[in-house]
């Protein structure tokens, strides 16, 4: 156990220790109540401990509080962070013109002007001595304007009313008791008033104790990794390794840039430490860490949610499908038990309306009967938005204060459902109440902004809820704390590892203020003047480092993001110290591939464990039905687990709505047209002998007879006159181009079937197929058709054991082709495997598009090619399909009914495996989500790294990446 020397409660209680954070103060009280449990104390006097800013706002509270006053800036109001950001922005907008939010960053410029003044006020900055920048000319302005408002009004920034503190101390000296001994902890440097401050509070008495910090120099180890995922992959697995092998050590993981780093050590340190966080019953259990870091307060779901209610407000608001599925889907806005409903109503909108619609027109849709769907009213949700459009034709008008706004807006978001019937866990209240503190900040700009419009406010709010950062409280005191290097200083642990030490994250590279002299600011050694400057400031770091555990672990990634990485000058000095030098780490041991194999490791409750091979579903039950044709066999051939999830489990994914036609609505749409044109010209006689004239008038017909149907259709969105005019000339274009392929063929040929429907029974499994067409060759032998509206067909699988494009094959092989007699005749009889009346001598694709009409697929003889599709006898048709395995046609039938009766079996046993031999394949899958091929393919990398055997393989192979 690590004990901090510097919390001795024999110190007497005048002992006052000044922290460089907030987070020290908080850290430097639980090591003095860490020490008095040791020592067997159940009462101790609390260690005093703050910030610099806390202490001497605690003195102008006394001094006020007896009504003294020794400094005139003290009679000030202060000025909060949101005040003066929105001062100086209101300042330097009307200084700039009223153009200016158009052409500048106004909230940028505040935030640079802001710290410009407390560099000025806090470190010294004068004014440059030769002639100032155009920009140092600006800042001079609007330090003045700022300045003149506040001496108007009354207000102080927290740095003035500090400077002003400082100077009234030795004043007050005899007004209040001082404390005996005063300790600094966590300072890297001192600005030119904490420097005043120490001054001060020696003219009072106050002794200045050292902080006891000496701690014998520490083992060092380095190490680097191939990039930043590796190193932080090994440095959770360093945690772990020590939490189990000391459960009450005290670890720290430092970054220098933890900004950047926060979102992928937290999941390396979930999935090492506490996987079992995954399940969302246990999503807000509390943790074995802590990060230093918080997320803004506007990632809160709870908080988003009232931010997507407040923005559908706004008079000129043009809200998406994406932003309405957002709030309908929303777990903080209704009910929670009402979510089915809203998922139902969801995925109806995506289906038939526009991308962009409004409150109105959303309302609008909502109320007619034949879109509701069933089992799903409407009721639950509908009065949430007839209230949002209620506030916002009338309350949300006109201009208010802030204050105003602030106090309506809790009762709104009441009004329009938000957290409606829902139950709070600890981290729901706290963000709620730190919503709660951002609207009563909004409300304290009365004096800086006046009136604000609605969209004004609420702008205002959404910068101040992204610029909060929200952290949760942390229950107990977690062994493992994840921190900045700033945040390190002054803390005691039993081992530390700083990771990302590479050359361009430190030392951090200079940032000068743009609106002050750059050589005042390096005169005045403030911070991020120079890279001199810079890296003074890295040396004292690293020797408070140095002192904050007995073993430190310093690496540094090779790479980051695909460009080399070098390693930092601290690193390098003390590489030459340790004993492993800058040799490259290997690869860190993998995290377990799952929970549950960690749970085994540590030795966790395997007995109650049941392992399940997720390759395997159910077997189909006699009688179940599985719908979904040839889709259902594609799936099944490409990856089991897709059709597993789609036909038996119906999962789908959400559609993407789109203005006007979508391709799968434009494809059939061009169903449709080609049917409508094929019942008119029945047979290739027919056209040939049309001429062109008489061809473009059966087309335009048809055309006009396939929109009529689709406009017929209630479950179809309706176009607008000018999208039907566009799509009806676009059919007309591709259908007369394909027309014209059509006449060239060598063949003639009879359309047979069109649409034509069919039920088979394939071993077992029940099927319902639909045959785009089906051509009759003068010779009494058949052509199976299938169109497609896009140009890739891949119809290499045919001669392989999986079929990926199975329709046609199916069609060809299990199809009931010898019933039908007459055009569009197809009596839906199942049909058993047996021989074939009329024998198919092809399977064709019609690849319908305008770019490149085409023919793909394979024939029987060259007689029978339309021009395009491979010939079985060819060069290129023996390539594909060898004369040693497919001597004839009749073997090329025979293969393919094989394989698709071993498809059928597959479904039927149940095989569910995520298989993937070829991802681009999946592109048109509608539940890629499902098949979590990133968590797999990570599983599967994990697997091969920790296999004893070489070529080792796990029982079913996930995607390769």
């Amino acid at each position: 156990m690590t004990t901090h020397p510097s919390t001795d409660l024999a110190r007497p209680a005048a002992h006052l220790v000044l922290c460089a954070s907030a987070r020290l103060v908080v850290a430097l009280r639980q090591a003095a109540g860490r020490r008095a449990t040791e020592q067997g104390l159940r009462h101790w006097p609390a260690l005093d401990c703050r910030t610099p800013e806390q202490w001497l706002a605690a003195v102008r509270q006394e001094w006020a509080l007896r009504g003294l006053c020794p400094h005139p800036t003290l009679a000030r109001q202060p000025l909060s962070r949101v005040q003066e950001h929105w001062l100086w922005e209101r300042l330097i907008g009307q200084r700039l013109g009223p153009e200016a939010p158009y052409l500048f960053d106004l909230a940028a410029l505040a935030r640079t002007a802001q710290e410009a003044l407390a560099l000025q006020l806090t470190w010294g900055v004068a004014t440059g001595t030769g002639p100032p920048s155009a920009e140092q000319q600006q800042f001079q302005h609007w330090r003045a304007d700022f300045e003149r408002w506040c001496q108007q009004h009354g207000w102080a920034t927290p740095e003035q009313l500090d400077a002003a503190t400082v100077a009234s101390l030795a004043a007050a000296q005899g007004l209040q008791q001082w404390p005996q001994q005063l300790s600094l902890a966590g300072f890297h440097r001192l600005n030119p008033l904490q420097q005043a401050l120490l001054a001060r509070m020696g003219e009072l008495g106050v002794a200045l104790q050292p902080w006891d910090e000496e701690l014998p120099a520490p083992q060092i180890e380095t190490a680097s990794y191939p990039d930043p995922g590796a190193e932080i992959q090994a440095a959770a697995r360093w945690a772990q390794q020590r939490l189990a092998a000391d459960p009450r050590c005290r670890l720290a993981i430092v970054a220098p840039d933890l900004g950047e780093l926060r979102q992928p050590l937290l999941d390396a340190l979930e999935d090492a430490l506490c996987p079992e966080a995954l399940h969302p019953a246990r999503a807000q259990q509390p943790r074995p860490y802590n990060v230093a870091l918080g997320s803004a307060l506007t990632e809160q779901p709870l908080v988003g949610a009232a931010l997507l209610l407040l923005q559908r407000l706004c008079a000129a608001d043009e809200p998406t499908q994406a932003d309405w599925s957002a709030l309908l889907r929303h777990p903080h806005w209704l009910p929670p038990e009402q979510a089915p409903t809203r998922a139902q109503w969801e995925a109806r909108m995506r289906r038939t309306l526009p991308p962009q619609i409004s409150l109105a027109q959303l309302l609008e849709w909502a109320l007619q009967p034949r879109q509701r769907p069933p089992e799903a009213p409407a009721d639950a949700w509908l009065p949430a938005l007839r209230q949002l459009q209620t506030l916002r034709n009338g309350a949300c008008a006109g201009q208010r204060l802030p204050s105003a706004w602030s106090a309506s807006v809790p009762d709104w978001l009441r009004q329009c459902g938000w957290l409606q019937g829902q139950r709070l866990t600890s981290h729901g209240f706290q963000a709620r109440e730190a919503f709660f503190e951002a609207l009563h900040e909004l409300a304290a700009l009365d004096s800086c902004s006046g009136p604000l419009s609605w969209t004004q406010w609420l702008s205002a709010l959404r910068a101040l809820c992204h610029e909060t950062i929200f952290q949760p409280q942390t229950e107990g005191e977690p062994r493992l704390q994840v921190l900045g290097l700033l945040e390190a200083s002054g803390q005691r642990f039993d081992a530390v590892w700083v990771l990302g030490l590479h050359a361009a994250a430190w030392p951090p590279p200079a940032r000068p203020n743009p609106l002050l002299s750059i050589q005042a600011q390096r005169r005045a050694a403030c911070p991020n003047a120079s890279a001199a400057e810079q890296s003074a400031f890295a040396q004292q770091v690293q020797q408070r480092l140095l002192r904050s555990s007995a073993t430190l672990c310093l690496s540094w990634p090779r790479t980051q993001g695909g460009h080399p990485c070098e390693p930092s000058a601290w690193l390098l000095q003390a590489a030459a110290s340790a004993a492993s030098g800058l040799a490259p780490a290997s690869r860190a041991a993998p995290l377990a591939t799952n929970w549950v194999d960690g749970v085994v490791r540590d030795g966790g409750p395997a007995q109650r464990l049941e392992a399940r091979l997720d390759a395997r579903a159910p077997a189909l039950a006699p009688g179940e039905t599985v719908r979904g044709g040839s889709a259902l066999l594609r799936a099944q051939a490409l990856c089991p687990a897709w059709a597993y999830f789609e036909f038996r489990l119906h999962a789908r994914g959400l559609e993407e709505p789109v203005d006007g036609l979508d391709e799968r609505a434009r494809g059939s749409l061009l169903h449709l047209a080609l049917a409508r044109l094929w019942t008119h010209l029945r047979d290739s006689r027919t056209l040939q002998a049309l001429m062109a004239p008489e061809r473009a008038q059966v087309v335009a017909q048809a055309v006009a007879e396939a929109l009529q149907q689709r406009a017929a259709d209630p479950d179809q969105p309706p176009l607008t006159p000018r999208r039907l005019r566009l799509e009806q000339i676009r059919l007309q274009r591709l259908l007369l181009q394909w027309l014209a392929l059509e006449a060239r063929r060598p063949a003639d040929f009879s359309v047979l079937a069109i649409e034509a429907k069919h039920a088979i029974d394939l071993d077992g499994l029940a099927l319902r197929l639909q045959i785009d067409r089906v051509d009759r060759l003068d010779d009494g032998r058949l052509l199976v058709i299938d169109y497609k509206s896009g140009s890739a067909v891949d119809t290499r699988s045919w001669a392989e054991a999986r079929l990926t494009e199975p329709q046609l094959p199916l069609y060809a092989t299990w199809g009931d082709l010898g019933a039908l007699h007459d055009l569009g005749a197809a009596p839906a009889t199942a049909h058993p495997a047996g021989a074939r009346p009329d024998p198919v001598a092809g399977a064709l694709f019609a690849k319908v598009s305008l770019k490149k009409p085409a023919w793909a697929g394979l024939v029987a003889q060259a007689a029978f090619n339309p021009g395009g599709a491979t010939v079985l006898d060819s060069a290129r048709g023996r390539k594909r399909y060898p004369e040693a395995d497919f001597p004839g046609w009749a073997e090329v039938l025979l293969h393919w009914r094989e394989r698709l009766r071993e498809c059928a079996a597959e479904i039927r046993r149940g095989e569910a495996a995520v298989r993937v031999p070829d991802e681009p394949a999946l592109r048109h899958c509608r539940v890629l989500a499902l098949l979590r091929l990133d968590e797999r393919r990570r599983q599967w990398l994990a697997l091969r790294a920790s296999s004893p055997t070489p070529g080792c393989t796990p029982p079913v192979q996930p995607a390769k990446p």
